[in-house]
């Protein structure tokens, strides 16, 4: 491989070293009970990539934890329409939809 090559398949890791940095970082903070900090990174994660599942589960987890149950629920419903077996965010609706009165 010559060295411009090299450099760009360094550019293309780049992101997704940024995006793997991003993740873990907002784990960490959901984690700490750091939860504004765990909503910005997680909100930003769900905008860039709104298909993912983890990024959604990691969402809502930090919105229900802040007693935002409306927007835990939102968050994970939205997610459910695109992978609508995903087990962790059943569980995460299930609880926020307890926490709403909703059956």
């Amino acid at each position: 491989m010559n060295a411009s090559a090299n450099s760009l398949a360094s550019e293309i890791a780049m992101p997704r070293d940024l995006l793997h940095h991003a993740t873990v970082t907002a784990y960490d903070f959901l984690i700490a009970g750091q939860l504004e900090s765990a909503v910005e990174i997680s909100q930003g994660l769900v905008t860039m990539f709104p298909a993912h599942a983890y990024f959604r589960r990691l969402l809502g987890t930090a919105l229900f934890r802040q007693r935002k149950f409306r927007a835990a629920f939102d968050v994970v419903e939205e997610g459910l329409k695109r992978v609508p077996d995903d087990k962790e965010l059943l569980h995460v609706r299930r609880a926020a939809a307890k926490a709403l009165g909703m059956k």
